[in-house]
């Protein structure tokens, strides 16, 4: 029978699956676009279909459709397999149970634990009347798979312990704490007494959790949090994590923009209206790797963040990292201090006026700061304080330009002046370097990158039912070249990149009469490198010879010199 893996391969073809995620043209037999990776203008990302696998001249990506998501959606090989065979109809079956990898086990385990508050909100009556309250309907509790901790200290350890799971795991899922009274160690539950969130990765494994407190809390209770999230574990790192995306994915694709609020209710309830493209921050900074995953999905962001101090101020810090970024950020301006949830609830029309009349940032910050009716110097230091550094982030130059005309038409500013003062602004944010971007490419030496070509024609040529070039031959005359030893550190070298090497020289080399011509052009370019080498090692003989005055050595290595030197001129004309 076969695998899950080559069933997922033979019904989903590369095209499809990268096709689904960026925008692909025809390039000969093959497709290219520009790299979702890596920042560039021009294509340098190719899909073999002949071969299921891509790569990137830029940043050196390669893969196959499991890679490619992986990378693309940032998860492990499980989670890639998990979204592909969903898509493709394949049922995965794991047959070796105690096989399974520590993240596996904790990706169970949570899942039980779901389960287990899922349960207990449907005998809490109070809880379902407290989300019919907030307007959430039963289809979205089931959905959202929203659930309840009970007001206890070790309800859900004990059941789950009784599952035969173990405390070590529940520690390691961020599920229970571990306590020292003396020298007795004990352990409770992380959430009690909660309206419970799960959070899924991009795959739709459930990784975290985050408990909303009920019931309210009384006056001797304010200590405690009105909300809990999941400490991070091998499986949540909540700088990475968006709350809903892997439900907004396709949506955020399929709309081209992505509306980021605030809280589990605004994301719940702005779903429940039919806004499938919003994701949520969930109580946490937003961060340069929550904005990488969007920006692979979308360059449009639109932000609405709660209409308090607290939501005004999280959207000031969100924005100038998107802009950062370069997104395209607009704002959704809530007014009275409500959040979308609240006005979801109260009117969907109000709410969808709301994403209507959205502007782009600097157009808001400037109509905000007219309306303040400010005196003319503070309203200019103003401008110069909160607005152009906004605009000295914009990447795009014909929007940088757009919003200077725009603030010096409604500021009655000259644009000369304004481009004046921008030159004299410092951006507050770097490009930042996260995890989700591919390690930059080792830098190959000349004689390197010859052999790379060399064996990518090899490979590729060897695949083929006929062969444009001698394949024996160019092996016989790359051994003379680079010699035994060599010759086995170039096969060690380039095996582990073959399908690369193989798709890079059939993009390259489409033309039989070019490939003909190229690589003997390569073997005589790698061979007039290695004699150069060569050159230089002989001479540094010959200098220690002469120092040692040993006159036989030296006729020796001057002949050898003479040699190489004649080998080249050879090598010169012919070429």
């Amino acid at each position: 029978m076969k695998s899950s893996v080559e069933q997922i391969k033979e019904r989903l073809s590369i095209v499809d699956v990268v096709g689904s995620y960026i925008k692909l043209e025809g390039s000969g037999s093959n497709y290219k676009a520009r790299c979702p990776f890596h920042n560039e203008k021009t294509p340098s990302f190719f899909v073999s279909p002949d071969r299921g696998s891509f790569y990137c001249f830029g940043c050196g990506a390669k893969g196959d459709i499991f890679s490619f998501v992986e990378d693309f959606e940032g998860l492990d090989f499980l989670g890639s397999l998990k979204v592909l065979a969903d898509r493709a109809g394949v049922v995965l079956k794991f047959e070796n149970q105690k096989e399974k990898t520590e993240r596996e086990k904790l990706y169970a385990v949570l899942e039980e634990a779901a389960n287990f508050f899922d349960n207990k909100l449907k005998s809490n009556g109070a809880a379902k009347e407290y989300l019919k309250g907030r307007g959430v309907k039963d289809e979205t509790i089931i959905d959202f798979r929203i659930g309840y901790a009970p007001d206890s200290w070790r309800e859900l350890m004990e059941y789950l312990t009784g599952r035969g799971i173990s405390v070590d795991a529940l520690i390691s899922a961020g599920l229970i704490k571990k306590t020292q009274k003396g020298v007795e160690t004990t352990y409770y539950d992380t959430f009690r007494r909660r309206i419970m969130f799960p959070i899924s990765d991009s795959a739709g494994r459930i990784v975290a959790f985050s408990g909303r407190i009920f019931p309210e809390m009384s006056k001797d209770e304010n200590e405690m949090p009105k909300y809990v999230n999941s400490p991070e574990t091998e499986v949540f790192d909540k700088s990475s994590i968006l709350f809903g995306y892997d439900r907004a994915k396709g949506d955020i694709r399929k709309k081209d923009y992505c509306l980021l609020v605030e809280g589990q209710f605004d994301l719940i309830m702005c779903h429940q209206a039919g806004y499938r493209n919003a994701v949520a921050t969930s109580g946490t900074a937003l961060t340069a790797g929550h904005l990488e995953k969007i920006k692979r999905l979308t360059e449009n962001l639109l932000m609405a963040f709660d209409g308090d101090k607290a939501g005004i101020s999280a959207s000031k810090r969100a924005v100038s990292l998107a802009l950062s970024q370069g997104l395209n950020v607009k704002i959704a301006h809530l007014e009275n201090g409500l959040d979308p949830a609240d006005l979801i609830k109260q009117d969907e029309k109000s709410w969808k006026k709301v994403i209507s009349e959205s502007k782009y940032i600097v157009d808001f910050y400037v109509d905000t700061l007219l309306q303040s009716n400010l005196p003319p110097h503070t309203f200019s230091k103003e401008v110069r304080k909160s607005i152009l550094p906004l605009i000295k982030m914009i990447k795009s130059p014909i929007d940088l330009a757009r919003h200077v005309k725009s603030l010096s038409f409604k500021c009655d500013i000259r644009e000369e002046s304004l481009w004046e003062e921008l030159k004299g602004i410092t951006e507050n944010y770097e490009e930042p370097v996260t995890k989700e971007n591919p390690v930059k490419k080792k830098v190959l030496s000349r004689s390197d990158s010859i052999e790379a070509k060399i064996a990518g024609i090899i490979f590729s040529q060897e695949q083929k039912e006929n062969t444009v070039i001698d394949i024996s031959e160019v092996k016989e005359r790359l051994n003379k070249i680079a010699g035994e030893r060599n010759r086995d550190r170039i096969e060690a070298m380039y095996k582990m990149d073959k399908e690369a090497l193989s798709l890079k020289a059939e993009i390259l080399y489409q033309d039989d009469t070019v490939l003909l011509k190229e690589i003997q052009d390569l073997l005589n370019l790698l061979e007039e490198q290695y004699l150069k080498e060569e050159f230089v090692e002989t001479m540094e003989k010959l200098s220690k010879a002469e120092k040692i005055g040993n006159q036989g050595d030296i006729e020796k290595i001057l002949q050898k010199c003479t040699d190489i030197s004649s080998r080249l001129n050879t090598l010169k004309t012919s070429s």
